[in-house]
C-alpha cells in the first residue's frame, strides 16, 4: 500500500483486513479491534470498534455469549476519513489471500497445533483441521468462504455486518449455533470515537486507549515504575514485575473488569500515589481481597489477539490491535463466509445488554527526544505489561529492536510469568512471595506478549521491529 502511494491509514487498514483471513486464531471479520493514530503534528486520535451485546442474549435459551461484531466498521470509518487510495484496492491483500489461500508460519502452526483439542467436536473442525489435524508450517491454508465475505465488503463498500440483506442471511445459517443478536441490532451497532489518554513523564510522553482498553492500566504501570519510592535494593526487574502487579491486579480487585464501566485511574488529574510499592504491599493487596475473590490468580488458557503498527513519510502513526477472545474466538463458524464468531467475556461473565465489550488492547504513541513510535501487543492481560516493558527498555537507552528482544518479564492468570535468560537474577529474589512463579522461553506459547513497532527519528532513520516471540515482520517500504 505504501509503495503503490497509499499512506499509513491505507497500509495499516489493508493489514488488518489481511490478518482476518491469515491469523483466524486471533483475528476475524466478526472480531473487534482498537485503534489509535496520528496525523503529523496533530493530537492523536482513537477509534473503538469494539464488539457489543444483544439486548435478547440469554443463556437459559442456549445462546452462545457471541457479539456484534465491530472490527470492519470501526476500519472502514478510519479509512474514509484517513485513507487515500480507493477501499477496493485497500481490500485487495485480503481478497487475493482468501482466494488462494496463504503459508502458515511457524509460530501459527504450533498454536494451532496447541488449540487442535479446542477445535474437536465444533463446526470449525471440518475446515480448520483439514484430514483430523491442524496444518503444517508451510503449507497453504484455504477458506474459501471468507473470500464470499471479502467480495460483499468492497461491493457494499462497508462493513456486510450493516446490512440487512447479509445480516439477516447469516442469522438464517447460524440459528441454530444460538447467534443470539437480531438484524436491527446489528445494522444500528455503532462506530465509537476511543478515549485517548495521555501521560507525560521526563522522559517521554505516551498516548493510549483508555475506556474500553487496557490504557489505563498502562500507565499506572509506568506510573509506578518511574515515580515510585523504590528500596533502592531492588533490581529494574522486580520494580517492573511489583509495578505490573500492583497495577493489574488493582484493576482486577476494583471489581469492574468486564462490565460496562471500565477501570479508571487518576490519570487525567495526573494524580498518583508515590508510596512504597514492595513484596509487603503486594501481600496486602493479595489478602485484602482474598475474602472476595480468594482466587485471584485464576488457571485458565492464555487468550490472544494480534496487532500492528504503520508509520508513513508523512509522519502518520497506526497502532491497531484486533481480538476475537481466546484462540478460533467462540469456535462458532458461518462456513458460507468463512467467519469466525468472536467470543464476549462481558457476556459470559457479567452480562449488560446492548453494551460496549471492554478490551484487554492498549495500541499506543510514544514521544521520546526526537523519536516517535507506534507499538502495541497481544496477549490479553499480558499487552500493558509487555508494552510497558519495551517503553521501559526505550527510556533506559536500548535501540528499539533491544527494546523488543529483551527477556522480560509479565503477570499472567497463574502469577508471573518470567524468560529463562532472568531465572539466574530473580529466581531467588521471587521466592517464598506468595505469587506463583514460572519460567519460558521466547516463543509463541506461554509467551510474556508479543509487541510490534515502528518509529522514526525527526528527519529519517525509520525503523520496524517485530517481536521474535511470533510469526511477525517489521518492514521498511519504499514510498512513492
Amino acid at each position: 500500500m505504501l509503495e503503490s502511494g497509499g499512506n499509513a491509514a491505507d497500509a495499516a487498514t489493508a493489514c488488518a483486513l489481511t490478518l482476518m483471513v491469515t491469523d483466524p486464531a486471533n483475528a476475524s471479520p466478526a472480531g473487534r479491534c482498537q485503534i489509535i493514530f496520528r496525523n503529523g503534528c496533530a493530537e492523536p486520535k482513537a477509534i473503538n470498534g469494539t464488539t457489543f451485546s444483544s439486548k435478547s442474549f440469554s443463556k437459559q435459551a442456549g445462546q452462545r455469549p457471541i457479539p456484534i461484531p465491530g472490527a470492519v466498521s470501526a476500519l472502514v470509518d478510519f479509512h474514509s476519513k484517513n485513507g487515500r487510495l480507493p477501499l477496493s484496492e485497500v481490500a485487495g491483500s485480503a481478497l487475493n489471500c482468501a482466494r488462494n489461500g496463504f503459508v502458515l508460519g511457524a509460530e501459527q502452526a504450533a498454536i494451532w497445533k496447541w488449540r487442535q483439542p479446542d477445535l474437536v467436536g465444533t463446526n470449525l473442525e471440518k475446515f480448520f483441521l483439514p484430514s483430523g489435524n491442524s496444518p503444517n508450517a508451510g503449507e497453504v491454508f484455504h477458506n474459501p468462504g471468507i473470500a464470499n465475505f471479502f467480495d460483499r465488503f468492497i461491493k457494499l463498500q462497508k462493513d456486510p455486518y450493516r446490512d440487512a440483506e447479509f445480516v439477516k442471511d447469516v442469522l438464517i445459517r447460524m440459528k441454530d449455533a444460538g447467534v443470539p443478536w437480531s438484524v436491527q441490532e446489528a445494522i444500528e451497532s455503532p462506530t465509537m470515537v476511543g478515549q485517548v489518554i495521555c501521560r507525560k513523564f521526563d522522559l517521554f510522553k505516551v498516548w493510549t486507549i483508555g475506556k474500553q482498553g487496557w490504557g489505563h492500566t498502562l500507565i499506572d504501570i509506568l506510573d509506578r515504575y518511574f515515580n515510585s519510592y523504590w528500596d533502592e535494593r531492588f533490581s529494574q526487574e522486580i520494580r517492573l514485575i511489583l509495578s505490573i502487579l500492583h497495577a493489574v491486579l488493582g484493576r482486577q480487585i476494583a471489581g469492574k473488569f468486564g462490565t460496562q464501566e471500565a477501570y479508571c485511574s487518576n490519570i487525567e488529574d495526573e494524580i498518583f500515589d508515590r508510596s512504597n510499592i514492595n513484596f509487603e504491599s503486594l501481600a496486602k493487596l493479595i489478602k485484602k481481597n482474598a475474602g472476595d475473590n480468594p482466587q485471584l490468580f485464576q488457571a485458565k488458557p492464555d487468550q490472544d489477539t494480534t496487532a500492528l503498527a504503520v508509520c508513513d513519510k508523512e509522519e502518520n502513526f497506526v497502532s491497531i490491535t484486533q481480538s476475537i477472545g481466546p484462540h478460533f474466538g467462540s469456535k462458532v463458524f458461518d462456513a458460507e463466509t468463512g467467519v469466525i464468531f468472536a467470543h464476549s467475556y462481558q457476556m459470559d461473565n457479567c452480562f449488560l445488554p446492548s453494551s460496549p465489550d471492554v478490551t484487554e488492547l492498549c495500541p499506543s504513541i510514544l514521544e521520546m527526544g526526537d523519536k516517535t513510535v507506534a507499538l502495541g501487543a497481544a496477549g490479553s492481560e499480558r499487552i500493558p505489561g509487555a508494552v510497558a516493558s519495551v517503553i521501559c527498555n526505550l527510556a533506559n537507552g536500548k535501540s528499539l529492536f533491544e527494546a523488543i528482544s529483551a527477556p522480560r518479564s509479565n503477570v499472567t492468570n497463574l502469577g508471573v510469568r518470567i524468560h529463562d535468560e532472568l531465572r539466574i537474577f530473580l529466581e531467588d529474589e521471587l521466592k517464598n512471595k506468595s505469587i506463583h512463579v514460572e519460567f519460558t522461553d521466547h516463543g509463541p506459547i506461554d509467551h510474556l506478549g508479543i509487541v510490534h513497532a515502528v518509529g522514526n527519528l525527526k528527519g529519517g532513520n525509520w525503523e520496524a521491529e517485530a517481536d521474535p516471540a511470533y510469526s511477525g515482520l517489521g518492514l521498511l517500504a519504499k514510498q512513492q
